[in-house]
């Protein structure tokens, strides 16, 4: 009898429960019970830098706001670049992709370098070969202007158009990434009409950002990663402000409370040494990366290193290489990887350049080995 009762009294509850859940979705209230909940962040975004990608779960995950910091050149637009000619290789023609910029225009000779495809204007083709001197032929014009999918780049002068045309993108939910380049340059409607001898409002550009982010995940749908860009400052600490090679915890990240505890995911890249040949000539440069926040799967503290070279970007096959004897299991000199054995670093670097379909069946099983469920489109 007293089991009946409770039974009942909980049926009615449920009711109530119900009712309240009705009248809340009638007011427009997004509101629904865990059983109707999608909120396992299966949709990533990939950089196609395997350790990169391993250490995120497949990637930064869609309807999320990620940030990438790092003090100047050292590969914050590489890396955005990475993420957005990945997007173009998985949707192809179904790419969506924005891109706001605050600073200097939209560098496309750099992006193309990195993968990205982008056309080039007609005004922009006649620019080059009156530069250049060199007439193009039909074939490179057609290469030149090729697209894929839908590209759009947003730059405004203030801080509230950009932040205001960021929403309307994501409100769409059309767009599977967007970048926003960058957050430390964006500068508040009040001070952009100052001259400089003016005083700035303290202030000013915390609130704006503080106000974007009540914003932002109500208009944020499921399928968009937005990346912002952001410089870093030298924290005080009595130690050499021209150094490439501070500290981690010597850089500070300037970005309001709102946005820090709004992101998702955290990247720093800091300089890692310069690149040489044996002559001496600096080919290129040696990035530290480190995720010094993460959620939704994956955690702060992994980090690494990558090889920057000036002629064609990361060296990706190093990466590879490198990450999977991480993977490995070490017995003596012997490596053991996925049910083969190899004699140290150099017979896996051997045998991955003789057998290069197989760099790909190693990344398929290192993210099973790691329990990721990859889930790009």
């Amino acid at each position: 009898m007293k089991k009946k009762e409770a039974e009942n009294k909980q049926a009615k509850s449920d009711a109530r429960v119900d009712v309240i859940l009705e009248n809340l979705v009638k007011k427009g209230i997004r509101v629904c019970k865990p059983t109707d909940s999608d909120s396992l962040y299966l949709l990533r975004r990939p950089s196609g830098v395997f350790s990169l990608d391993l250490h995120t779960a497949g990637g930064l995950p869609a309807g999320c706001m990620a940030e990438i910091a790092g003090p100047e050149g050292i590969g914050k637009n590489l890396l955005a670049n990475y993420y957005i000619a990945e997007c173009q290789r998985i949707y192809g023609d179904d790419a969506r992709i924005f891109v706001a910029v605050t600073e200097y225009k939209y560098d496309k000779d750099f992006a193309r370098k990195c993968g990205v495809i982008i056309p080039y204007s007609d005004t922009e083709l006649k620019t080059i070969e009156k530069d250049s001197g060199w007439k193009f032929t039909a074939a490179e014009k057609e290469a030149l202007t090729k697209k894929v999918g839908e590209f759009i780049i947003i730059q405004q002068n203030t801080a509230e158009k950009t932040f205001q045309a960021v929403l309307e993108c994501l409100k769409s939910n059309e767009f599977q990434i967007g970048i926003l380049d960058s957050l430390g340059a964006m500068a508040p409607e009040t001070e952009v009409d100052k001259d400089l001898e003016s005083a700035s409002k303290v202030g000013s550009t915390a609130l704006l950002q503080t106000r974007f982010m009540q914003k932002f995940y109500p208009a944020i749908g499921d399928k968009t990663t937005f990346i912002i860009l952001n410089q870093v400052r030298a924290a005080i600490g009595g130690f050499n402000p021209f150094s490439k090679t501070l500290p981690v915890d010597k850089y500070k990240i300037p970005t309001s409370f709102a946005i820090k505890h709004g992101l998702i995911a955290r990247l720093l890249l800091t300089f890692g040494g310069d690149i040489q040949d044996e002559s001496g000539k600096i080919l290129g440069k040696k990035i530290r990366w480190e995720i010094i926040k993460g959620k939704a799967g994956f955690h702060e503290g992994p980090n690494g290193i990558w090889l920057y070279y000036y002629d064609y970007g990361i060296d990706k096959f190093y990466d590879v290489v490198e990450t999977l004897v991480e993977l490995a299991d070490k017995k003596g000199s012997y490596l053991y990887l996925f049910d083969k054995d190899f004699h140290g670093r150099p017979a896996l670097v051997s045998y991955l350049r003789e057998n290069p379909d197989e760099i790909e069946v190693f990344k398929k099983r290192a993210f099973e080995l790691k329990k990721i469920q990859v889930k790009w489109k």
